[in-house]
């Protein structure tokens, strides 16, 4: 709602849409204004001036109404402007709301931007309830300003996040610290009860140095990983010492120690070249020739005396299979001769009843289409079959049909209507509904 002072001009614009699409449409059939008081049924006409279509634009209507053209506009009251005569899209918009306003007396606005503004306090300054004085009491302001000053000078040293505590004492206590610990911790930490989150690279490194250099001797205890590792190193030897060495014939050690010098040549032989690794490398070299899938092949000779065996393996084929291969082939050309160029031998096709799709026209004629399509039960939609379509206009036409100032309905054989059209007629435009 909007405050305006009395005697003075309001000024306001509305829009008027048509009711089928919502878009802007004229103010039309000689319209007109009229303003209500919040409590009177006593129109106000005087002063209205309406401009329909405002500058050219479809739907704004402007309005300027003269506050001091008529008895009836007050202070401290509130109004309602409604459409007295008009129509949009030729239906009637009378009574509709297009603005409201309460008027303020002169001089009054002020009151109004107050209103709901507390008074000052009625006790005495320096007393309960009252303002605050420099003076003796409770609510003295020259002790408190004191005690601010005093705080000042103590969290300046605390400094910006915190950076002036450089010298803190914490007793024993427990407390959850989040974040990082930048120095040092002098002391001991009784114990790190929850997960440690991350540890940087140096700190690593020490712990494993202190780990895998720490005194086997000394971590011996009953089920302990040391213990496992000092049995292993005593019982189960890992090999620190020299191969073969002392290890008998027939044991790991000593077949491990051996291998490249004794058993090896026994299993592989002696090499053709210098060594197996030679004999290796020409392999190599050899098969690189080649190439993936035979690639390399490229200066392979042709063996004369592969002629008659190739000539031999042809015509024995062809004697096997010539005879049949001619058979076959005149019989297909007798057949495709019937067929014509682009089938236009085929005049005699006599195709059993199925279902097909035919993409293309049918020239000629269709002898008879002799079943019956099935009598439509409702909307069969916006997208038919042809059946479908084709029986939806014949329904249409044949059965019955009841047709009234509201409606037209579709029926069935039996009299039952299975399609409604809504219709209607305002002596300007007749208009017909959907089938449904």
């Amino acid at each position: 709602m909007r405050y305006i002072l009395e005697d003075s001009t309001l000024r306001f614009k509305f829009n008027t849409r048509r009711f089928t699409t919502g878009a802007p449409f004229t103010l039309a059939g000689t319209p007109s204004l009229a303003v209500y008081p919040e409590d009177s049924a006593t129109q106000i006409t005087a002063g209205i001036t309406l401009d329909d279509d405002y500058d050219g634009k479809t739907g704004l209507n402007d309005v300027v109404i003269d506050l001091s053209a008529d008895a009836g506009y007050v202070a401290d009251k509130a109004y309602t402007v409604v459409i007295e005569v008009g129509t949009v899209d030729s239906v009637s918009v009378v009574g509709s709301v297009v603005y409201e306003f309460f008027i303020v007396a002169a001089g009054g606005m002020e009151d109004l931007i107050t209103r709901g503004l507390l008074a000052l306090p009625a006790a005495a300054p320096g007393a309960a309830g009252g303002l605050i004085i420099s003076n003796a009491g409770g609510l003295d302001a020259d002790a408190q300003r004191a005690d601010v000053g005093a705080i000042l000078v103590d969290t300046a040293e605390i400094g910006a996040a915190g950076a002036g505590l450089t010298n803190i004492n914490l007793p024993n206590q427990t407390m959850d610290i989040t974040g990082n610990i930048t120095g040092n911790l002098s002391g001991s930490v009784g114990s790190v009860t929850g997960d440690i989150g991350g540890l940087a690279a140096g700190a690593v490194t020490d712990i494993q140095d202190a780990v895998w250099d720490g005194v086997l001797a000394d971590h011996l205890d009953v089920g302990s990983t040391g213990e496992a590792l000092n049995a292993a190193g005593a019982a189960g030897d890992p090999w620190i010492t020299a191969l073969p060495g002392a290890y008998g014939a027939g044991t790991a050690g000593n077949r491990v120690g051996n291998f490249l010098t004794g058993d090896a040549f026994v299993r592989l032989g002696a090499p053709a070249g210098a060594s197996v690794s030679a004999d290796i490398a020409a392999i190599e070299a050899q098969t690189d020739d080649i190439g993936v899938a035979g690639v390399g092949l490229t200066a392979v000779p042709w063996n004369a005396a592969w002629d008659a065996e190739v000539q031999s393996e042809v015509a024995d084929a062809l004697t096997a299979f010539g005879a049949a291969l001619e058979a076959t082939s005149q019989s297909i050309l007798t057949d495709t001769a019937e067929i014509g160029v682009a089938g236009a031998g085929l005049t005699a096709i006599n195709l059993p009843d199925q279902t097909m799709n035919i993409t293309g026209n049918l020239s000629g004629s269709v002898g008879s289409v002799t079943a019956a399509m099935a009598e439509l039960t409702g909307d069969p939609g916006a997208t038919p079959t042809l059946a479908q379509a084709q029986m939806l206009v014949y329904m249409a036409i044949r059965n019955a049909r009841n047709t009234t100032s509201a409606d037209d309905e579709i029926c069935n054989n039996a009299g039952a209507v299975i399609l409604t059209a809504a219709l209607s007629d305002d002596t300007v435009t007749f208009v017909k509904g959907k089938y449904a």
